[in-house]
């Protein structure tokens, strides 16, 4: 966890729009508050994954308080549906307008805890294999970086949980 830290918190100086994503069926315990504090003021894109599985009056109930923070925006999807995955393509663009233009690309970082769906979130905005992902944690373990050829440029992150888990109720949902 300390090498994927250290990576992340080098690369997060270098990206213009941070994508976080996070199981909607327990979104405050798929959250590391180590990451909200690296991102620091950046712009983020909460990414409700999982949606499909989860309760739709409490991931409504956290995309408006999601919406309320400085700096994000929450969306919620599935993220093997491509159709939906796309707005995210849409919205990065907004939060980075001086971004995503020729000679000028938009970078954007998957973070979020261990096998929460950046990989997989990847691979459907590819519509190709580039992030090796399975049931399994900690498969992506340095960062990569994918062009989409669209102006934008992801950086798949691995997974990150805190040192420090002293909620135990949130150590077993996210387990």
């Amino acid at each position: 966890m300390g090498k994927a830290h250290l990576q992340i918190s080098e690369l997060i100086r270098t990206v213009h729009v941070i994508i976080k994503i996070l199981d909607a069926r327990l979104p405050a315990s798929s959250s590391n508050h180590m990451l909200e504090e690296l991102r620091g003021n950046k712009p983020c894109i909460k990414v409700m994954n999982k949606n499909d599985l989860a309760d739709p009056a409490v991931t409504k109930a956290c995309v408006r308080a999601f919406e309320k923070q400085a700096g994000i925006r929450a969306l919620t999807l599935p993220a093997k549906q491509h159709r939906e995955v796309n707005q995210l393509i849409k919205l990065c663009p907004r939060l980075a307008p001086t971004r995503g233009k020729p000679g000028r690309p938009l970078r954007a970082m998957v973070d979020g805890i261990l096998n929460v769906g950046k990989s997989t979130l990847i691979n459907t905005l590819t519509g190709k294999c580039m992030a090796r992902v399975a049931d399994k944690p900690a498969i992506t373990s340095c960062t990569q970086q994918i062009d989409l050829r669209n102006g934008i440029i992801l950086s798949d992150t691995p997974g990150l949980l805190w040192p420090d888990m002293n909620d135990q109720v949130a150590v077993y949902a996210s387990a």
